[in-house]
């Protein structure tokens, strides 16, 4: 089986394909806790009719490009591609340190390669002075928050064919990062599930922009959890949702560019002050909004 691994990124951006036992993964692998991965850590990869770039972190990601008519499966699933081979995959939240992709030619012909995975260990996050009804909702909201879960699982489940992902994100707010993706929550004292976005803190009011061209395909005045909520379909399975806004500036269908304005920064919903929480996913699987733009804002 071949390994795709990196090599010293030259200033050409040339970057080989070598050949990698899995025996030879080290315990170097796993990230240090509180590591914020990013753009910055993007690494190069050539394997001939394979090329591809991304940050291979849990909860990164890979873009690339393919031949006509060539394919390439992951996760069981053959990987949807632009007219011209373009794609992009997300690396699942606790992804094994070895991922296979395998590529399949025009004649058929099968090749799987590896691709070493950094793993990550995650921080505990806790937070306290939250309304009882927001972190154990009574039975009254649990058919309106299940409702809300729908809307956005519809949105991940109707993607475009528009090719926002393989532009060069920027941040949609800049300010103090008080939330990290994958961070184990602890709302009250009682522990909850992973946290799926970043969070930016920043003055009430403060304008948000698209970080990539998009379709907006979800506006909601006011969601159980996140408030009023945005979700941009950048294509190909990744989508942006922004919550807890104060106010919203797109509508429902509307295409974004990158740098638009589309709402400001608010503490609707379940929050505890003035922040944007940006989460992105791709189809099902959730990423982390860090890894699609530089370390610095």
């Amino acid at each position: 089986m071949q390994s795709l691994i990196r090599h010293k990124f030259f200033i050409i951006g040339i970057t080989y394909l070598c050949l990698l036992s899995p025996h030879a993964y080290a315990d170097t692998n796993t990230q240090q806790a509180g590591y914020l991965p990013s753009y910055d850590d993007a690494k190069f990869y050539d394997a001939g009719d394979l090329k591809l770039y991304g940050v291979p972190y849990q909860g990164g990601w890979l873009k690339g490009r393919l031949p006509e008519k060539h394919q390439l499966q992951f996760l069981g699933k053959t990987i949807k591609t632009t007219n011209d081979g373009r794609f992009i995959i997300g690396i699942p939240y606790q992804a094994s340190a070895l991922l296979n992709l395998v590529h399949i030619k025009q004649n058929g012909d099968r090749k799987t390669y590896q691709i070493n995975i950094k793993q990550r260990k995650y921080k505990r996050q806790y937070i306290d002075g939250l309304p009882p009804s927001k972190v154990t909702p009574s039975k009254k909201f649990i058919t309106r928050i299940k409702h809300e879960a729908n809307l956005t699982k519809k949105v991940r489940a109707n993607i475009s064919n528009v090719d926002g992902f393989d532009t060069k994100f920027i941040w949609p707010l800049k300010g103090r990062i008080t939330g990290r993706y994958g961070s184990q929550r602890i709302l009250n004292g009682q522990q909850r599930s992973p946290h799926w976005g970043i969070d930016i803190a920043a003055k009430k009011g403060t304008p948000i922009i698209a970080p990539a061209n998009g379709i907006v395909k979800l506006v909601h005045p006011d969601m159980y959890f996140s408030g009023k909520t945005i979700m941009i379909d950048h294509g190909h399975g990744l989508v942006s949702s922004f919550l807890h806004l104060h106010k919203i500036y797109v509508n429902h269908g509307a295409y974004v560019k990158r740098g638009q304005e589309i709402g400001s920064v608010g503490s609707s919903g379940r929050s505890t002050g003035p922040h944007l929480d940006w989460r992105v996913s791709w189809y099902n699987q959730r990423i982390d909004a860090a890894t699609l733009v530089p370390k610095k804002q």
